[in-house]
């Protein structure tokens, strides 16, 4: 009875220096693996990953030279988690991701009865996940380890500091997974990284770790995605802490871009382009690495865990991650349910499932009509998928020989299209989709029996696709009175504005009526620039009407400016390469991931089974002048934003 007692009052004593009731007991790390093995590779996961990753690298060469580890696990209401993964099981230095991990563990530690959640350490815990305090990491690492930071230690005493730093990867291992190398603080590198902590990254023998460069430090941080990205679908099912503490977790994690906007490039800016999500999520950066890892989850339930590390030299910094996360969102919690309810009429579907769709999924041309007016030979096709959609895209072959032609410039209209990412949510784009498409001789058939392959020793006819937009007419008086017109219909201003800060920056130069469409919904009046192959200083342009290369509107939204402002030169240079296709076995042209530029001078280069365009040097530096000189405009108050 006497030490029934003592056990009684010892977890009472827990239970008030926590500040809380006594709760439920943890899960059993049984229940945690139980679960973990009923994971599944999903195919169809599978191809939705691998082909938005090729989509996302394919503008992107930055991304192209890094090391990228991604894990998408889909943790639907009922049945079994469902895992696809890019390079996700390598491991990879986490930065400050691995922080979430120790939150995580200080709850259970609380749990278990092997310390106590006091002031002083709910502090410290909140600088280590809130400003990813290095400082605060090392000491919540010491309560939860055990260890404090000194000189080196001798023999003896090294072995027992040696297990105990081992701690939590000996617990995640518990849990089910053994791919996650925990076992160091994050150091600021001011002398905090000394004595015995520099002593045991010096320790080859501890197995799991990852070295540095230089090979000084064998037992370094490491983490995979695939791993990662398990640990945090144990969080989102309270399956490794108590619901109370696994809400508390997720609190402490829980990402808002409007209040903290550094995060637009990261899961919460992505997630947050469709309403109702939430996300709870540790971001990381330090030197070449750049990563985030977290749960994002819908108002039904339904949650997904994403977890995205990269390395390169110079550091990768791009839309990667928040790019991802929208289009997993999208892809997962039903796209026309949620995200649809943002996306004008105008749009068959959002631009971001067409950019899969239209570059990937096979289909037939169910029907062939003329585009309408023009020089160029486009035309309308109804294309229907495998899956049944159909859905109408406007299709212009690649001009003969060169890939490229005067008001026919594939590469440039897939510039605008790029460029007009930088500035908007996808609801506001004023450019189509555009996607090339490379389209077996035998299914091209239906346009045009004697057709032959763009390129020699192939078998598909190269084009370009454009979605179809609905509701919307050509505008007959786009460039009368506009001052008048904005300053009466705002609305109408702020869609005029968002079109010419496009045909600005891309020195439009065809200002024909018919290149420009505007939506038939008086309350809603979007306008679309549909052709931009004269643009980025081609010649001859169109003398005979007002172009769309200058600044014409009374004012600019600001949003886009600002967005403009934050963007690093370095984005500017990825335009250098737009795509990369190589020619399969069959001899057909596949959308793959890009490389760097074969000729930097040249917009289109064709290799042995590859083609490739972009814009060229000259078009990059000319760009970027413009950029320049637009913000130099706006700050001497030469053009109006509000």
């Amino acid at each position: 009875m006497r030490s029934f007692s003592r056990m009684a009052v010892a977890a009472l004593l827990v239970g008030i220096a926590s500040g809380r009731a006594a709760a439920a007991p943890p899960p059993p790390a049984a229940a945690a693996r139980e679960w973990l093995a009923t994971t599944r590779s999903a195919p169809e996961l599978q191809t939705f990953l691998d082909r938005t990753m090729a989509t996302l690298a394919g503008s992107d060469p930055a991304l192209r030279r890094a090391k990228v580890g991604v894990a998408l696990l889909d943790v639907p209401k009922a049945g079994p988690p469902r895992l696809a993964h890019v390079g996700g099981d390598q491991p990879i230095y986490p930065a400050s991701v691995v922080k979430f991990v120790y939150l995580m563990a200080t709850y259970r530690w609380q749990e278990d009865g092997r310390l106590a959640i006091d002031p002083a350490l709910d502090a410290q815990l909140e600088a280590m996940i809130r400003a990813s305090s290095n400082q605060a990491t090392q000491k919540v690492f010491a309560r939860l380890t055990a260890t404090t930071p000194g000189p080196e230690l001798p023999p003896h005493e090294y072995r027992v500091y040696r297990e105990r730093r081992q701690v939590v990867k000996r617990w995640l291992r518990d849990l089910g997974i053994d791919d996650l190398h925990c076992v160091n603080p994050t150091y600021d590198g001011g002398g905090d990284l000394a004595g015995r902590d520099r002593q045991f990254l010096r320790d080859h023998t501890v197995t799991g770790g990852l070295a540095s460069d230089d090979g000084e430090y064998p037992n370094r941080q490491a983490m995979t995605a695939i791993g990662t990205a398990k640990l945090l679908g144990l969080l989102a099912t309270d399956r490794v802490l108590t619901p109370e503490d696994s809400a508390t977790v997720r609190r402490r994690m829980k990402r808002d871009p409007k209040q903290q906007p550094y995060l637009a490039r990261r899961i919460a800016g992505g997630a947050a382009h469709i309403p109702g999500l939430e996300v709870y999520a540790k971001s990381g950066t330090w030197g070449p690495n750049y990563a985030d890892a977290g749960i994002v989850r819908a108002l039904d339930g339904h949650q997904f865990a994403l977890v995205v590390f990269t390395e390169a030299t110079p550091a990768y910094r791009g839309e990667l991650i928040a790019q991802l996360t929208r289009r997993a969102a999208q892809y997962l919690f039903e796209p026309e349910r949620q995200a649809g309810k943002a996306l004008p009429r105008n749009w068959p579907m959002a631009p971001s499932v067409l950019d899969l769709k239209l570059a990937f999924d096979d289909f037939e041309i169910a029907d062939v009509k003329s585009a309408g007016a023009g020089v160029t030979g486009a035309v309308r096709f109804t294309v229907r998928f495998a899956d049944g959609q159909t859905l109408k895209v406007k299709w212009k072959r690649f001009p003969g020989k060169t890939l490229d032609g005067w008001n026919n410039s594939p590469r440039k209209e897939l510039a605008a299209y790029v460029i007009q990412r930088w500035l908007f949510d996808e609801e506001d784009y004023v450019v189509p989709t555009p996607v090339p498409r490379c389209i077996p001789l035998d299914v091209y058939a239906a346009v045009d029996a004697k057709a032959t392959p763009s390129v020699a020793a192939t078998s598909c006819v190269l084009g370009l696709f454009a979605v179809w937009m609905n509701d919307v007419e050509v505008v007959d008086d786009l460039d009368e009175d506009i001052e008048r017109r904005v300053e009466e219909n705002p609305h109408f201003g702020r869609h005029l504005a968002d079109m010419n800060l496009v045909t600005y920056l891309i020195d439009h130069r065809d200002g024909r009526e018919g290149n420009f469409l505007i939506s038939t919904d008086p309350n809603d009046p979007r306008i679309f620039a549909i052709d931009n192959g004269i643009s980025f200083e081609g010649f001859p342009w169109n003398f005979f009407v007002p172009n769309w290369n200058e600044i014409r509107v009374p004012w600019l939204r600001a949003d886009p400016i600002a967005r403009l402002r934050a963007l690093p030169m370095a984005e500017i240079d990825r335009l250098a390469t737009l795509f990369d296709m190589d020619a399969d076995a069959h001899g057909l042209f596949r959308l793959r991931r890009a490389t760097a530029p074969l000729d930097p001078d040249r917009g289109v280069r064709i290799a042995r089974d590859k083609v490739q365009l972009g814009l060229t040097a000259k078009e990059i530096r000319s760009l970027k002048d413009r950029v320049v000189g637009l913000l130099a405009d706006v700050d001497a108050g030469k053009v109006h934003v509000r």
